[in-house]
């Protein structure tokens, strides 16, 4: 267990890095989305013990405090939320629930990139990281984001999709993206 907290620490020292003096909260989930993608697949095997099997933290009926260190990182999420509901930047709602949401897409993508590495992935895996965290933070916010998924970024980033998609579908990928272009 005492590993376990070691890796949860380093976890949580690495978002907060990841976040120290962003004053935005919409930017400062951002970048702790893409600060807990990057520890989990720098740390495949340590991520899969600590997300990828089953936990059961015993009988707490409420959120943790942020010294506990199994789920300081989360609390800290919570926080960001409830600071960008205060500022008016993400729609009111329950701020766990709009945590636990952005967490699973940032795990949810991490657990994948982790599990199945011969899935075909976008060749731009950064675009697709930005978009897939971008797709997260719109779902939540109070107005639209001006995001990865706009722009000639999220273009170049869909048609790296839509390549891969069709190579997949039929094995003539060649000849079907020309009909497309």
């Amino acid at each position: 267990m005492e590993v376990c907290r070691e890796q949860f620490r380093k976890l949580d020292e690495h978002l907060q890095a990841a976040t120290a003096g962003v004053e935005d909260p919409i930017e400062a989930m951002h970048a702790c989305g893409r600060a807990y993608i990057d520890f989990g697949l720098s740390n495949a095997e340590g991520y899969r013990v600590l997300f990828m099997g089953r936990w059961d933290p015993g009988d707490k009926g409420k959120l943790a405090e942020p010294g506990e260190i199994e789920l300081a990182a989360f609390v800290h999420l919570v926080e960001n939320v409830e600071r960008g509901m205060r500022q008016g930047s993400i729609a009111p709602g329950d701020p766990k629930l709009v945590a636990l949401g952005l967490w699973a897409t940032a795990h949810g993508i991490t657990s994948l990139l982790i599990s199945h590495p011969g899935f075909p992935w976008p060749p731009d895996r950064s675009a697709m990281l930005d978009c897939v965290l971008a797709q997260g933070l719109e779902g939540v916010l109070a107005r639209p984001l001006a995001s990865a998924l706009h722009g000639a970024h999220g273009e170049a980033l869909h048609e790296a999709v839509e390549e891969e998609v069709v190579d997949q579908r039929d094995g003539h990928g060649d000849d079907h993206r020309r009909r497309h272009q």
